[in-house]
């Protein structure tokens, strides 16, 4: 995983690169290098059942929207 501060190094560096020639480029660092400020990516561990991954994923993203919320008010 990379940090904030070592990601900017990296977009520094990705914007001199032609990523259509490196198909393996993560939907995380496209979306940051040319399309958001802020990226965020969650990732659950392959080796458990894919029913219990997404149970993750949502738990993931339903507190991320109550922390969100909650710093508004």
């Amino acid at each position: 995983m990379l940090e904030a501060r070592g990601f900017d190094a990296l977009r520094t560096i990705a914007r001199r690169i032609n990523f259509t020639k490196f198909p393996f480029l993560t939907e995380g660092m496209y979306l940051a290098l040319h399309h958001s400020e802020r990226t965020i990516t969650t990732e659950t561990p392959s080796e458990y059942d894919l029913d219990q991954r997404i149970q993750a994923q949502i738990a993931m993203v339903q507190r991320a929207i109550e922390l969100s919320t909650s710093r508004c008010s």
